[in-house]
């Protein structure tokens, strides 16, 4: 039976059913009436597993479909001899090829000559002389075809499209010159944006070597040098033996392995060599993990009450004020060894990365540490913040992953983070290395803000293409002949 010819009734979208208004010299089509949509072989000469050879013609399924191109290193092939045999799905240069099962939309633009065929998961768009394909391309990236994909999405457990679906997608069609002038353009601002992100993410790097060289510095007595030659400090050795003491009057338990790990590197005459069990108060619950998973339960979880503090809260010198969990007051009590107070250290036994802490904010009266969570209640005559500074810093975190246990998802246990090693200067010089790194930080943070306007290049590309598919790129010329004109001349 002949195919019926297409009539303009056929392919123009009626005026109610327009999804948005575009400039007067576009229209709107459907897509069956500016290209052929074109299926895979799927009868007898369809490849099977057996006949997937090492060498030969590209044989194209959904999975080698990557941002846009073929991800050569996915192909499956077939025989010279197999393709021959296919009576369709053969590709060509400006080829659209689109998923209709599985990753539904999942597309690559053909932007050079290549022999190959399709899977019987994908479709070919083959747009029509007369209309760039590559417009099209763009296109059915869009939020414009998105939308209407979703809509005729017939999949249940596997979404699923028709072939009569995507021949039905209604498009925004400008005239050819417009076309032309909207994918230079696009492509133009696509280059930009991506040469930018590659910029930023170089800029990030550079940002993570700063800091880290400046905690570096800041915890071997570089930074503080020549203020120590100009200032006079207390005798941190009076600091650590009151502590000592009043630890042995308070009855907490020695640490018999203190001396197990070197720190590995040299300090000044003035600084000394201390385990991070040595600068917590010198008291019973002072340095804590959270509770055996059995006695806290996410049946426990309450509206309001007491903030629990997770991994998810705990940054690498920063809190993360999302993911709130509460449980009530009666519960907090029964777990009143695990409490944290504002001003102590929450620390992550797990990675990424094992030992990363913060200082608990103001933002509650009391919390409760979960499971894979330890706080550190620092001694009063030691600076909360250097600590803090300290554990983060290169080579401390280095020993903590040394110390952390697992294969495949590394923790590091309670008493093991005790007799991890730190450098401890006196209070005054404490006091300074935490004035100094802060404000090298911020001016590091301030730079880095400055580059979160590219944290998301795929939102950016989706607003360019908004705005390419509605006429508002400004390169719309209304002296150009309509589309109208184009599309009568394609169904003739």
């Amino acid at each position: 039976m002949a195919k019926k010819k297409l009539t303009l009734e056929d392919v123009l979208v009626p005026k109610e059913e327009i999804p948005y208004e575009v400039p007067e010299n576009w229209c709107w089509v459907k897509l069956k009436g500016i290209a052929n949509i074109i299926n895979g072989d799927r009868g007898k000469n369809y490849p099977s597993k057996n006949e997937m050879v090492e060498e030969g013609i590209p044989f194209i399924n959904a999975g080698a479909l990557k941002e846009g191109k073929i991800d050569t290193d996915s192909l499956n092939y077939i025989t010279n001899s197999k393709f021959e045999v296919l009576n369709s799905g053969k590709v060509q240069q400006d080829d659209i090829l689109y998923c209709l099962r599985g990753t539904i939309g999942k597309n690559a633009y053909i932007e050079k000559e290549m022999k190959g065929a399709i899977a019987s998961s994908l479709c070919i768009i083959r747009v029509n002389g007369d209309v760039h394909s590559k417009y099209i391309f763009y296109l059915l990236n869009s939020q414009t075809i998105l939308t209407q994909q979703n809509a005729v999405n017939n999949g249940t457990a596997q979404p699923n499209l028709s072939a009569q679906s995507v021949k039905d997608y209604m498009i925004p069609l400008p005239p050819l010159a417009e076309q032309v002038r909207i994918v230079n353009r696009i492509d133009s601002l696509f280059d930009k944006v991506d040469k930018a992100s590659e910029l930023v993410d170089e800029a990030r790097d550079g940002f993570e070597k700063r800091r880290a060289a400046i905690l570096e510095r800041a915890f071997c007595g570089e930074l503080t040098k020549k203020w120590r030659e100009e200032n006079k400090v207390s005798d941190i050795d009076e600091v650590i033996n009151k502590l000592n003491e009043t630890r042995d009057l308070n009855k907490v338990r020695p640490i018999k392995n203190k001396d197990e790990v070197e720190l590995g590197f040299k300090i000044p005459n003035s600084w000394r060599r201390v385990i991070l069990h040595d600068i917590a108060r010198p008291t019973k619950d002072s340095f804590v993990d959270g509770p055996f998973g059995s006695n806290l339960k996410t049946c426990d979880y309450t509206d309001e009450g007491v903030r629990l503090i997770q991994l998810q809260n705990i940054g690498v010198g920063f809190w993360k004020d999302d993911n709130k969990k509460y449980i009530s007051d009666e519960k907090a009590q029964e777990l009143s060894r695990c409490i944290a107070s504002p001003g102590d250290i929450a620390i992550a036994k797990m990675a990424a990365p094992v030992a990363r802490a913060t200082i608990v904010p103001e933002n509650e009266e009391k919390y409760v540490i979960v499971a894979d969570c330890i706080k550190i209640s620092v001694d009063d005559s030691i600076n909360t913040n250097y600590v803090m500074r300290c554990i983060n810093s290169p080579r401390i975190n280095e020993i903590a992953e040394r110390l952390a246990k697992g294969s495949t998802r590394k923790r590091i246990n309670l008493g093991d983070l005790k007799i991890v090693p730190i450098p401890l200067p006196p209070r005054e010089e404490q006091d300074e290395i935490v004035c100094i790194v802060d404000k090298l930080l911020e001016k590091e943070d301030e730079i880095e803000s400055l580059t979160s306007i590219f944290e998301n290049v795929d939102i950016i590309k989706k607003s360019i293409l908004a705005k390419a598919f509605r006429g508002e790129l400004g390169s719309n010329h209304l002296d150009d002949e309509s589309s109208l004109n184009l599309l009568k001349e394609l169904v003739r």
